[in-house]
C-alpha cells in the first residue's frame, strides 16, 4: 500500500532538487564566510580585469592628449590617481557583491533547510513504515507458534 504522505514529500523532494539541486548542492558545502570569501575573491579578480580594460580603453581613446601632457614630474600624481581611482572601485565592486552573496546564500540556505526538513520527516515516515512492518512480521510469527 503506498503511503500518500510519503509520496507527496517525496514528489516535492524531486521538484526542488531538479530546481535547484546545483545550487543546494553547492551552498551546502560551505559555511556561509567561506561561500561570500570566495565570491569576493573572484569578484576582485573579474573587477582588476574589468578596471585594467576600463583603463586600456580610456587611454586608447586619449592616447594623444595623454602623450602631451604626461611628464616626469606628473607621473607619481598620475600613478596616486589611478591607484586610488582602482582601490575606490574595488572596495565599492566588492561591497555590492558580498552584498549580492550574502542575499544568494541566506535565500539557498533556506532551501537547504527546507529540504533536509523534508528529509527528516521522510526519514521518519520510513521508519514508522518498518516498525510497523516488523511489529506485523513478529506478530505474525508469534501467532504461528501457538
Amino acid at each position: 500500500m503506498l503511503n500518500e504522505e510519503k509520496v507527496v514529500l517525496m514528489s516535492q523532494m524531486a521538484i526542488d532538487n531538479k530546481k535547484d539541486g546545483n545550487e543546494i548542492s553547492k551552498m551546502s558545502k560551505y559555511f556561509r564566510e567561506d561561500y561570500i570569501a570566495v565570491r569576493i575573491i573572484n569578484t576582485a579578480i573579474v573587477g582588476t580585469l574589468l578596471f585594467g580594460m576600463i583603463l586600456a580603453v580610456y587611454v586608447f581613446v586619449n592616447i594623444e592628449e595623454l602623450l602631451e601632457n604626461v611628464t616626469t614630474d606628473n607621473l607619481m600624481a598620475i600613478g596616486r590617481v589611478v591607484g586610488l581611482l582602482y582601490l575606490g572601485f574595488i572596495v565599492l565592486y566588492c561591497f555590492f557583491a558580498w552584498l549580492f552573496y550574502s542575499y544568494v546564500y541566506r535565500k539557498s540556505l533556506y532551501k537547504i533547510k527546507r529540504y533536509d526538513r523534508n528529509l527528516d520527516n521522510l526519514h521518519k515516515i520510513i521508519r514508522k513504515e518498518r516498525k510497523e512492518k516488523y511489529k506485523l512480521m513478529t506478530e505474525g510469527n508469534n501467532n504461528e507458534a501457538y
